[in-house]
């Protein structure tokens, strides 16, 4: 799972990019028409021009709500880092013994080092978890399907890295690993596992591996201590001055990268840096699994529910939402960069496959309807 700070260190890798990702919007809609008749154009600009003004109320009535919202929000979501909170969110279904809750069964181990106080009430409280998951996942006043979509997506790259070794990988990359505990619950062998983080966020996770697992009961990955604002994917994978750990990087063979709650946190041109990074070190049928947030929702052209309340959440914690993909164009923005899109379901299907006994209803989700997996293959 990644690390806030890991998502500002390719931030600022990004910067320096002169080509924004090239998203497709509403302007490909407006430039298709403008090659149609005339009559038709003037049709596309007047549609155009209603959308536009329908956009700016719906912005104003946005930051209307926001600075409500903000009144009870603030005081209760910006002092933990965010990280901490996924941690804690990641054991909650366990916890509560929820039908189809994900198997990271060393989450609460780490949870439990670093935040005692909350790992005791996760143990003695539960009446206090089915309140605090009944108000963030609330439709009056949290982010409908939230707390399930962590869940859930525990256990999608759960079963991709999964599938992915029965299918022949024989690496597995987690970028900004953050709290992430695959290498250790998912090892097999023959895999070797490489867990790339900012030099004080690596160090202090392998602190706290030392501490909560055995070693000889949990096979240590290779750890990289990297700051990708300084040091590309490729050298950071290839170097030898900043890796703990037994493992060397194989740029020719098959691997699998992990990128867990990271992308809507990079700018544009920090997304495209990404990708593009990642394939220059991923041989031709490796893969990479993504989510990622709906760019009609980021943008404010979509309304949906408890995205609000999200934004303004991890916008409290200094950590802003910046980007988004349009689901529809996935396909094309990555090929030019030697992807090709293999697998992305809706979050119906996700849904129904995982939480069966879960109904949908539009002001209650299961999950977020705006976010997305997704998986692409190099070629």
């Amino acid at each position: 799972m990644s690390t806030p700070a890991g998502a500002k260190a390719v931030v600022a890798a990004g910067r320096n990019i002169g080509q924004e990702a090239k998203f497709r919007s509403d302007e490909d809609a407006t430039t298709t028409a403008a090659a149609k008749t005339s009559s038709s154009s003037s049709s596309s600009s007047s549609s155009s021009s209603s959308n536009n003004k329908r956009a700016g109320k719906f912005g104003k009535l946005r930051r209307k709500i926001s600075n409500v919202q903000q009144l009870w929000l603030y005081p209760f979501t910006h002092y933990k880092p965010t990280n901490q909170v996924m941690l804690c969110y990641r054991t909650l279904f366990q916890d509560l013994q929820e039908p189809g809750s994900n198997e990271d069964y060393l989450a609460a181990k780490f949870r439990d080092e670093l935040m005692p106080l909350r790992g005791w009430v996760h143990h003695h409280l539960p009446s206090l978890l089915h309140i605090n998951k009944a108000f963030i996942q609330g439709p009056a006043f949290g982010c409908p399907g939230i707390m399930t979509y962590l869940d859930a997506r525990t256990r999608w790259l759960d079963g991709e890295v999964q599938r992915a070794i029965r299918e022949g990988v024989t690496q597995v990359v987690v970028v900004a690993a953050g709290y992430d505990t695959r290498a250790y619950r998912l090892s097999a062998p023959g895999v070797s596992y490489f867990e790339i983080d900012l030099p004080e966020a690596s160090e202090s996770k392998r602190k706290l591996v030392e501490k909560t697992l055995p070693a000889d009961q949990f096979p240590r990955p290779t750890y990289i201590s990297a700051d990708l604002s300084r040091v590309s994917l490729s050298d950071a994978l290839l170097g030898a001055n900043c890796r703990n750990g037994p493992g060397l990087f194989d740029p020719t063979a098959r691997t699998l990268f992990t990128v867990e709650g990271l992308v809507y946190y990079l700018p544009p041109a920090a997304v495209t840096r990404l990708f593009e990074s990642i394939r220059q070190v991923a041989s031709p049928g490796s893969r990479v699994a993504f989510d990622f947030l709906h760019q009609d929702v980021f943008s404010g052209r979509k309304w949906a529910p408890g995205y609000e309340t999200l934004r303004l959440t991890v916008k409290n914690k200094g950590e802003p939402k910046r980007s988004g993909l349009d689901p529809a164009g996935v396909r094309d923005y990555l090929g030019p960069m030697g992807w090709r899109l293999s697998y992305m379901p809706k979050p119906k299907e996700v849904a129904a496959a995982m939480y069966p006994h879960r109904k949908w209803s539009k002001i209650n989700p299961v999950i977020p309807p705006f976010y997305n997996f997704a998986v692409a293959e190099a070629v």
